[in-house]
C-alpha cells in the first residue's frame, strides 16, 4: 500500500508539473506529442512540461523577431545550449520547428551523400545526435538541422554515417520560420509556412535530437554538441551557428499543414478587454475602451459609415484613435447606430476586436426628471438582487454601480428589457446605478 501511495504521489506531481509548465505555451503551439518547447524568453527552460531544460554556454539573450529584448539567443563561436534529456521512444515520424536569423553562409553538401566526412563546417542549429544514443549505431541515427543565409540542410548521424538527407538552396536573410517534418523516415522542409521540398529516405531508424548522453559525448568527443553547435570531433571544429535562434519546438509526430501554418502565423497578441456597446445623449461624449494583451501594442480605431471599416483620425469629433480609449465628442443623431472596432498590432501580429455600436438618444425635449424614466430599478430596497427594466433604446448599453466613495464595484450590460443583477456580495448601504453620463438612480441594500 505504501508503494502504491508513493507511485500515486509521483504520478500526481508529474501531472501537476506538466499542467503548470504547459500552461506557459503560446495558444498556437500544438501540444499533441510535444517533446520540448523553448521560447528562450529570458532563459532556456523547457515550457512543454517535460523538463528538458537547457544549459547555456556562451550564447546571449537578444531581441526576437518582434524586437522584444531578452526573447531569443544570439550564437557565435563557442556558443551552445545543451539540453539535458534525450528521447529514445520516437523515431521516423517527428518534427522540428524554430525561428532563425542566420548571419553567415555555409558550404552546402550534396543531397543523398552519406560519406563519413562532413563538409558543412558551421551553421548547426540542432546537433544531429549519434546513433549510439538510441541503441545500435548500425540501425539508428539522430537528425539535425543546419541553416545558413544560403540554405538549409538536414543531417543524419551515426558511427561512420553522416547522411545529407535534405539540402535546399534558399536565400534566408533576416528572420525565417523553419519546419522539418519527418514522415516515415523522409524529411520535408517548410519555410515561412510554405512547403519547399522533400528529401531522401533513410535506411536507418531516424530519431529527433532532443538532448545528449554524457557517455556518448565523452566517448566520441562531441563536447560542443547541442543547440547552436555540433559534431565537434576529429573531423571539424564545432559547426558553430552564427546568428539568432528562437522558439524551438520538437514533436514526436509529423506535424500537419495546419500545425505548421499555426506555428508560422500564430501570435500571442489578443484583447484582454474587448470594447462594449455604448449609449450617449446629443451634445454629450461617448467612449469605447479596449486593452491589448501586449502593453507595447499599437491601436487603430475604425468606423463603418456604410462603405466598410475605415481608419479614424484625430480630427473633429474623434480623439484617441490610436490609443486604447476612443472618445467621440459632441454627439449628434448622425452618430446613432454608428459601428466601431479596434485593430491592434505588435510587429507582424494583428488582431481585430468585435464590432460595437454607439446609440445616441435625443434628449433635447426630455426633462431631467424624465431621463430617469428610461429605466426602473426594483425591488428597492433589496437584499441580494435588483431588476433593471430598461427602455428599448438602452438595450446594449453598459452600466456601472458605485459605492458611497464613488468607486465602481459592479459593471455590466443591459442585454434585455429586464436585466437581473446579483448583489450577494454587497454590504448594506446606499448605491448609485448609472447608465451613460446623465442617467442614474440610487438603490438601497439591506442585509438581514
Amino acid at each position: 500500500m505504501k508503494n502504491f501511495r508513493s507511485l500515486f504521489l509521483m504520478i500526481t506531481f508529474w501531472s501537476l508539473s506538466f499542467f503548470v509548465f504547459s500552461q506557459n505555451l503560446p495558444y498556437y503551439v500544438p501540444t499533441d506529442s510535444i517533446l520540448s518547447w523553448w521560447s528562450y524568453s529570458g532563459n532556456a527552460v523547457d515550457e512543454s512540461g517535460n523538463n528538458n531544460n537547457g544549459v547555456v554556454t556562451g550564447a546571449t539573450l537578444t531581441t526576437d523577431r518582434f524586437g522584444i529584448p531578452n526573447s531569443a539567443y544570439q550564437f557565435s563561436q563557442n556558443c551552445k545550449i545543451r539540453n539535458c534529456k534525450n528521447d529514445t521512444t520516437h523515431m521516423n515520424n517527428f518534427s522540428y520547428s524554430f525561428w532563425v536569423n542566420p548571419t553567415d553562409t555555409m558550404r552546402l553538401p550534396i543531397e543523398g551523400d552519406s560519406s563519413n566526412m562532413i563538409t558543412i563546417q558551421k551553421q548547426c542549429v540542432i546537433h544531429p545526435n549519434h546513433g549510439l544514443m538510441y541503441g545500435s549505431y548500425t540501425t539508428n541515427a539522430g537528425a539535425g538541422v543546419y541553416v545558413g543565409k544560403n540554405g538549409v540542410a538536414v543531417i543524419e548521424h551515426s558511427h561512420n554515417y553522416i547522411k545529407r538527407a535534405l539540402v535546399s538552396r534558399d536565400t534566408l536573410i533576416g528572420w525565417h520560420h523553419i519546419v522539418i517534418v519527418y514522415n516515415n523516415k523522409i524529411p520535408s522542409l517548410y519555410i515561412n509556412g510554405q512547403f519547399i521540398k522533400t528529401g531522401v529516405s533513410s535506411s536507418r531508424n531516424v530519431h529527433p535530437s532532443l538532448g545528449y548522453d554524457s557517455t556518448i559525448i565523452t566517448l566520441h568527443n562531441f563536447s560542443n554538441s547541442g543547440i547552436g553547435a555540433g559534431l565537434n570531433n576529429q573531423y571539424n571544429s564545432g559547426h558553430f551557428f552564427y546568428g539568432k535562434i528562437d522558439d524551438i519546438g520538437i514533436w514526436g509526430r509529423s506535424l500537419t499543414l495546419k500545425d505548421i501554418t499555426d506555428l508560422y502565423v500564430g501570435c500571442q497578441l489578443n484583447f484582454s478587454t474587448l470594447p462594449t456597446n455604448q449609449t450617449g445623449f446629443i451634445n454629450n461624449t461617448a467612449q469605447f475602451v479596449t486593452v491589448a494583451s501586449d502593453s507595447l501594442s499599437e491601436y487603430q480605431w475604425q468606423t463603418d459609415l456604410g462603405v466598410g471599416f475605415q481608419n479614424l483620425y484625430n480630427i473633429g469629433q474623434y480623439s484617441g484613435v490610436t490609443n486604447d480609449t476612443l472618445t467621440i465628442s459632441y454627439l449628434t443623431m448622425l452618430n446613432n447606430n454608428q459601428n466601431f472596432r479596434c485593430i491592434i498590432k505588435r510587429g507582424d501580429c494583428v488582431d481585430t476586436s468585435n464590432t460595437v455600436t454607439l446609440t445616441v438618444i435625443d434628449n433635447s425635449g426630455i426633462s431631467d426628471n424624465n431621463l430617469e424614466s428610461l429605466f426602473t430599478i426594483y425591488p428597492n430596497p433589496t437584499e441580494d438582487v435588483i431588476n433593471v427594466k430598461a427602455d428599448p433604446k438602452l438595450i446594449g448599453s453598459t452600466y456601472n454601480v458605485y459605492d458611497n466613495a464613488g468607486k465602481i464595484i459592479l459593471s455590466g450590460m443591459l442585454n434585455t428589457e429586464i436585466t437581473v443583477i446579483e448583489l450577494g456580495n454587497l454590504s448594506s448601504g446606499i448605491y448609485l446605478f448609472r447608465v451613460g453620463e446623465t442617467m442614474k438612480q440610487t438603490f438601497k441594500v439591506i442585509k438581514k
